[in-house]
């Protein structure tokens, strides 16, 4: 997903969203990672994507499965905290994705990162970016209705609503979760 520079595709709307995330843009969602510096620290992840499936009951939508792979052998710079390589491969569990179309052929929404099966893989049950992080050493908790993610989405949203997106903004209130959380376990 993030991988992908060349991705191009119609969209009506640039929503990303899952079980943990979201809704955030494409855009925002690039942006952050970013910051996080995961390409970096991981320079042969792997996406193994199988399984694609049309919904029976909706034409329109795509369901899908992956299985990502790396090796964390450059220090991680996440907003100006240094997490070592720690050369651990990392394996994640499979995750479910969706993709859903309008009859015109441009995506609406496309869902993402829910784990079939938590104690798959060796990041404690963390999908996607949650895994590589967790790799790294940054131990946050992915569960979907977890407190510090509730707090994240809350304060997310106000600050959407009183400064448009303000990624700065954004990135602030990201290190204090980390900080939060870090704290919390």
């Amino acid at each position: 997903m993030f991988l992908n520079k060349n991705f191009t595709a119609s969209f009506t709307s640039d929503v990303l969203r899952g079980p943990v995330i979201g809704p955030i843009n494409r855009k925002d969602l690039a942006t952050s990672q970013k910051g996080l510096d995961i390409v970096n620290a991981f320079p042969d992840i792997k996406i193994d994507s199988f399984g694609f499936t049309i919904d029976p009951e909706n034409p329109y939508r795509c369901y899908y499965f992956q299985r990502w792979r790396a090796t964390h052998t450059i220090d991680m710079d996440a907003y100006g905290t240094i997490y070592p390589a720690t050369n651990t491969e990392m394996e994640t569990p499979v995750s479910t994705f969706s993709v859903v179309w309008n009859p015109e052929g441009k995506i609406v929404y496309e869902q993402v990162g829910a784990v079939v099966d938590r104690l798959e893989g060796n990041t404690q049950g963390k999908a996607a970016v949650f895994g590589l992080l967790h790799t790294a050493g940054l131990k946050l908790s992915a569960s979907p209705g977890n407190s510090a993610f509730v707090l994240f989405y809350y304060v997310n949203a106000c600050v959407q609503y009183e400064v448009s997106t303000s990624l700065l903004h954004l990135n602030l209130v990201y290190l204090c979760l980390i900080a939060f959380t870090n704290q919390m376990y």
